[in-house]
């Protein structure tokens, strides 16, 4: 059992002493180069509120679609073609929703 505990000690003892000497080699690094560490300043995103607003909008566009008669071929098309333009130019997310609205209108033809 003693052994164990100094092994672990051991352990212990070398990771600190490699984390002090990457420490120390950090803030000579920044001495010589006249850096500051500067802490990061980002404004934190409630994502409860992006959530909400995904049902909301899932929601509002399922009740939009029950109203709505099924899209002619045409129309399935442009829509299609507005997905992959929208991929090429990398609006990945515009094109992602254009993809759900596809599966929707496809859904709703087989209901």
């Amino acid at each position: 059992m003693h052994s164990l505990l100094i092994v672990f000690n051991n352990k212990k003892k070398n990771a600190l002493e490699k984390i002090n000497r990457r420490r120390r080699q950090q803030e000579e690094y920044n001495a010589a180069h006249h850096i500051t560490p500067q802490a990061i300043v980002k404004t934190i995103q409630p994502i409860f509120l992006d959530i909400k607003e995904r049902e909301e909008k899932e929601r509002a566009a399922e009740e939009k679609l029950t109203s709505v008669k099924p899209l002619t071929k045409k129309e399935t098309q442009s829509i299609r073609k507005a997905m992959l333009d929208a991929a090429a130019n990398l609006d990945f997310e515009r094109a992602i929703e254009l993809r759900e609205e596809l599966e929707r209108l496809a859904k709703m033809r087989q209901i």
